[in-house]
């Protein structure tokens, strides 16, 4: 009788919570994100591009004032997404993995950089946020 009650139990919490055992590990967690870049010497140099601070599926960045993004963490694919009025920037990194730079905590590969307005006005920080992102570069999330 107990067995069928703990299968009970696990196949009622795989339904409500998709049988999803991946936890969120990057809530509460913030990242200086980099372009890592090898200069002519050798030695290991990197630009700045901006900082991501997640919590609970939401995602800030200084580019955007009081506007949150959401954000979603699915195997080796990080989907970031921010929304002001009638523009939506969607950012999606790729190969999103554990880093093998000792300075980096998590590395990544810009798969898509898509901004849409559906109307005339300029997205000025949105424009100024899917600028500094390039496809098909590398980056590295520093822990902060």
């Amino acid at each position: 009788m107990k067995k069928q009650v703990l299968l009970f139990v696990f196949l009622a919490s795989c339904l409500f919570t998709g049988c999803d055992d991946q936890t969120d590990e990057l809530s509460g967690r913030s990242f200086n994100l980099i372009y890592p870049t090898t200069l002519p010497s050798g030695q290991s140099n990197h630009q700045g591009l901006t900082v991501f601070t997640f919590k609970d599926g939401t995602v800030e960045t200084p580019y955007m004032n009081d506007v949150e993004g959401e954000y979603a963490l699915k195997e080796e694919e990080l989907k970031v997404v921010f929304q002001e009025d009638s523009q939506k920037l969607k950012i999606t990194f790729e190969d999103f993995d554990a880093s093998t730079k000792n300075y980096s905590t998590y590395s990544a590969i810009i798969e898509q950089v898509e901004l849409k307005t559906s109307s005339n006005q300029k997205a000025r920080g949105l424009s100024k946020l899917k600028q500094i992102f390039k496809v098909d570069f590398p980056v590295e999330f520093l822990e902060r």
